[in-house]
């Protein structure tokens, strides 16, 4: 469409009437003002503008700068696209005491921790004990002190909920037997809500996804519960099970919401022996039943509490691992058998654990009769955190506490990692690192050529000292060791 002005309908009019009609059109006169300006300005422009305005409404993404506000939201709102919501940050958060409990202790999410100064506050994520008759399992003997670390959630959405490490120093609800809290590492991960344009891109993305049928579609739908997803289908390679066969989509996500459960148990000779079909006990473990487990709070034996150091959180590694379907289990270790024998016929065992119930409403959201495809098998899966710790010399200003930027670089560089995507990018660049640390509030220099990053599972960096990462993964800032750099 031609776009015109008052000065292009003015030429088009004179030019028309001077072909038709013999009349003097020069500025000044009364025929201009009256068959020229005239209609201008009484109707023709505004005609022409709303025209014009309307085109521009059908190419929303080429015009957006172009169309009002309220316009782009009833576009959005035509695709069901609302609002995108902020995301909470998270993280770890370790209890403590100097003291020896004098009963149970229990952490639930009734409690939390704030910052030194008050201004943020966090949710403990879960449900977790530190058991009386088990509390020298929870001495740590290098900080002279009973410890337990549990997942929290800020209490702010967006990113003014994220801080850096060792800022989470008050217990908001005291707790009877703990002294304090600390966190070892920053709390990162909260997004601001969805921008106008982001909500144009997601309308976008629905014009090449419409609905559930598609891969794309599909995707958009999860990103309502944790906006970091990817889909796979039987060709990619990232498909694990159904040996390629169609019908299997398996969605894996970042966000996790940790719930309590508690599993009870009763072992029988029927079990032991095999003469149950799918048993989901043997002699030293047991599959808890709501899956993948994050952790393991409370064993509990005949009525008496198992000592933590007698058994392990054995993770599924197969093809199911990290699913709504895995066989994460509680399992007897070595020293357990040695002190408490095998699990035998009729022990009541008690299992009080923390599973990602976010995998769980998103598969049931699909399989619900609304949304429900014929030959369909939806595996909602967790992506792998790859936690990277790092470590480099710098040279601070004059008066400035190396702790103070350790502070501050953590929490910057948990930002960034929190905002990586594998999408565009196939490794987390030390040289992005390190110049996030040089841009920290009281750095004056830094010796690039002794830093690295180590990523959790000691997977190799590159030549250039990056961690690659893969399509079902994400980035998580881990210990940040800041050395001072003396030259």
């Amino acid at each position: 469409m031609e776009f015109k002005t008052a000065t292009d309908l003015r030429s088009s009019l004179i030019t028309s009437y001077n072909d038709l009609l013999d009349v003097d059109l020069t500025d000044g006169t009364t025929e201009k003002d009256v068959f020229v300006e005239a209609p201008i300005e009484g109707q023709l422009l505004d005609i022409w503008s709303a025209l014009e305005y309307l085109f521009k409404l059908q190419g929303p993404f080429i015009y957006t700068d172009n169309l009002l506000t309220e316009d782009l939201d009833i576009i959005c709102r035509n695709y069901d696209v609302t609002t995108i919501p902020a995301t909470y940050s998270t993280g770890e958060l370790t209890f403590y005491t100097y003291n020896i409990p004098t009963e149970d202790v229990v952490i639930d999410s009734t409690n939390g921790g704030k910052t030194s100064d008050g201004s943020r506050t966090y949710t403990v994520s879960g449900y977790y004990t530190i058991p009386i008759a088990d509390i020298s399992s929870y001495y740590n003997s290098t900080t002279s002190r009973y410890e337990i670390t549990v997942n929290i959630t800020a209490d702010m959405a967006g990113p003014d909920g994220s801080t850096g490490a060792q800022t989470i120093t008050q217990v908001t609800n005291r707790i009877t037997g703990i002294d304090g809290c600390i966190n070892s590492n920053a709390i990162t991960g909260g997004d601001s809500e969805g921008s106008l344009t982001d909500r144009l891109n997601q309308v976008r993305s629905k014009f090449k996804g419409r609905n559930l049928s598609t891969l794309a579609g599909l995707k958009l739908y999860v990103q309502n519960y944790s906006p970091t997803a990817t889909v796979v289908g039987s060709s990619d390679p990232l498909m694990l099970r159904s040996e390629g066969l169609g019908g299997t989509l398996d969605i894996y996500v970042k966000d996790q919401t940790l719930e309590g459960e508690i599993d009870t148990v009763t072992i029988t000779s029927t079990g032991l022996n095999g003469y149950i079909d799918d048993c989901v006990y043997t002699s030293t473990g047991i599959i808890l039943e709501y899956q993948p487990v994050h952790s393991i709070t409370l064993v509990i034996k005949n009525g008496v509490t198992v000592d933590k150091d007698y058994y392990d959180l054995t993770q599924d590694t197969g093809t199911l691992a990290k699913s709504t379907r895995s066989s994460d289990m509680v399992e007897l270790n070595a020293d357990g058998i040695a002190n408490l024998g095998y699990f035998s016929a009729n022990d009541v065992i008690e299992i009080r654990y923390n599973y990602n119930e976010l995998l769980h409403t998103i598969e049931d959201d699909l399989n619900s009769s609304i949304n429900l495809y014929d030959n369909r098998d939806y595996l909602a899966r967790e992506q792998s955190e790859i936690t990277i710790s790092i470590h480099a010399f710098v040279k601070v200003n004059t008066g400035v506490d190396i702790n103070d930027v350790i502070s501050s670089a953590s929490s910057s560089i948990g930002s960034y990692l929190d905002n990586f995507s594998v999408e565009t990018s196939s490794r987390v660049e030390l040289i992005e690192i390190l110049d996030i640390i040089k841009n920290t509030s009281g750095v004056d220099n830094i010796n690039a050529l002794t830093a690295t990053l180590t990523a959790s599972d000691s997977r190799t960096a590159t030549a250039s000292g990056d961690i690659p990462m893969y399509n079902n993964e994400y980035p998580k800032v881990g210990t940040v060791d800041l050395e001072e750099w003396t030259y």
